[in-house]
Parts: C-alpha cells; sequence; structure tokens
C-alpha cells in the first residue's frame, strides 16, 4: 500500500513535470518568433525602444525578461544570400549587416531554475550600389532594338 502511494505520487509529480516542460517550450517557441520579427528592426530603431518591445512581447506570453539580459548586435560581414552572390559584381554591390537578437531568461519546473536562451539572427542587407552591366551582357539587356 505504501509503495503503491510513493509510486503515485512519483507519476504525478513526472506528469506535472512533463506538462511545465511542454509549457516552457511552448513560450520559448513564441518568444523565438517575436525575437525574429524584430531582426529587421535592429540598427534602425533606438536600442531602449527594441528592448521593450521585446519585454512587452514576452510579458504578454507569460515571460518575464530584463532589459539586461536581451543582447542586440549589428555588424559588417562579407556574407552574401545565394541571391546576392550570383549578382555580385554583375548587377549589383552589396553592403550587409549580420543582426542578431540573443534573450536570456531563466523559467522553472516544479521549482526547480531553468535557464534558457532564444538567439535569431540574418544577414540584413543596408545597400545595393548597381554595377555597368559586363560587355558579355550588356547586348542582351538592349531591348529597343
Amino acid at each position: 500500500m505504501r509503495a503503491t502511494i510513493v509510486v503515485l505520487a512519483l507519476l504525478i509529480l513526472a506528469g506535472l513535470a512533463g506538462a511545465q516542460a511542454v509549457v516552457m517550450f511552448q513560450k520559448k517557441i513564441e518568444l523565438t518568433r517575436a525575437v525574429e520579427t524584430h531582426l529587421e528592426d535592429v540598427g534602425d530603431s533606438p536600442v531602449a525602444v527594441l528592448k521593450k518591445d521585446i519585454v512587452d512581447h514576452a510579458a504578454r506570453i507569460g515571460v518575464q525578461l530584463v532589459p539586461d539580459n536581451i543582447r542586440l548586435t549589428s555588424e559588417d560581414t562579407q556574407d552574401r544570400t545565394y541571391p546576392q552572390r550570383l549578382l555580385e559584381g554583375r548587377v549589383a554591390q552589396f553592403t550587409n549587416k549580420r543582426v542578431s537578437i540573443a534573450v536570456r531568461y531563466s523559467t522553472s519546473i516544479l521549482g526547480i531554475l531553468v535557464h534558457q536562451e532564444v538567439q535569431a539572427q540574418k544577414i540584413k542587407t543596408i545597400q545595393v550600389q548597381s554595377v555597368a552591366p559586363h560587355a558579355s551582357i550588356a547586348p542582351m539587356l538592349d531591348v529597343g532594338d
């Protein structure tokens, strides 16, 4: 009888922990989506405004964030997207920045603190300069004949 109660209690605790873990992962996915939507604004909007927007969105989904735990970076990069690699030097020159947002927060499962981190990054085109077409391509671009 005593063993049955212990097993039952352990099963209940395991069920609660599993349910809290599922909720934790759902919140992490929602927070990741929110961070990804703010990537486009990095470098254009003030840092304080972006951090406030992320904190507000996190609060709506039930995650408590501290603005000091949000890191925004924007750095020059030579990385190119696939379409840019096809066009680079032939049609246009691109200036890109790698923008990223990293958010650290803590949540708990059965009172045990679990540290989480959400990161998102993308290559953002800052400037596009057209290039004179190569001599072998120029006749194909003439459509006035």
